[in-house]
């Protein structure tokens, strides 16, 4: 069995003392967000759980737990979100120079084959232009090549009724043109590039 954590909510940046918790107890209790009165309860136990994956925007809270969780026989690796939002975006997050460093960190005690750089979801508005992510993105190649061996981007998808001057829907010339610069700068960089399916706001 595969664990992902998570999908819901960051639990290595908010809830990193809950999960090893969850560890330590051997099972999780998960509620059927379809279904409010279905809660099911979901083996942790090292014998079923083949790897876990962490999803996380920081994984500054998780880093102090890692030798735990391998003291306790769990194999597991990072999806890492890195993006060049501010707080209008992306809220509640720390200085990203400050997150830079921790990717660093992290890649440093576990090796850049378990850390998985995610640039996603690709935006773009009045403020953040092809030209100003041409421009993040090389700075960013710059900083990780040497911490990670892979980048996966997206690119937003939203409905047309969405009334927001956060994001705009991107022509296919602008994602073309993306695409080109983001998979010859990674190949520059030594980094696989991985698309992912569009994702909808």
């Amino acid at each position: 069995m595969i664990v992902s954590a998570s999908r819901r909510t960051d639990i290595p940046c908010y809830y990193s003392d809950w999960f090893i918790n969850r560890l330590k107890e051997g099972y999780v209790l998960t509620r059927n967000p379809m279904n409010h009165s279905q809660v099911s309860r979901i083996s942790l136990s090292p014998d079923v759980v083949d790897c876990i994956v962490f999803l996380t925007k920081d994984a500054k809270n998780i880093i102090p737990h890692l030798k735990n969780i391998d003291n306790m026989g769990y194999k597991y690796y990072f999806q890492f979100t890195l993006t060049p939002y501010n707080c209008t975006i992306e809220k509640n997050m720390r200085d990203k120079n400050q997150i830079v460093n921790t990717f660093i960190e992290l890649s440093n005690l576990i090796g850049k084959e378990r850390v998985l750089w995610r640039y996603d979801p690709i935006i773009l508005n009045n403020r953040l232009s092809v030209d100003y992510h041409l421009e993040q993105f090389l700075q960013l190649c710059e900083r990780l090549h040497s911490y990670t061996e892979s980048v996966t981007i997206s690119f937003v998808d939203y409905y047309k009724k969405l009334k927001t001057d956060i994001i705009r829907d991107i022509t296919e010339e602008e994602i073309t043109e993306l695409s080109m610069f983001i998979g010859q700068t990674a190949k520059n960089y030594e980094l696989e590039v991985k698309p992912v399916v569009r994702e909808r706001i």
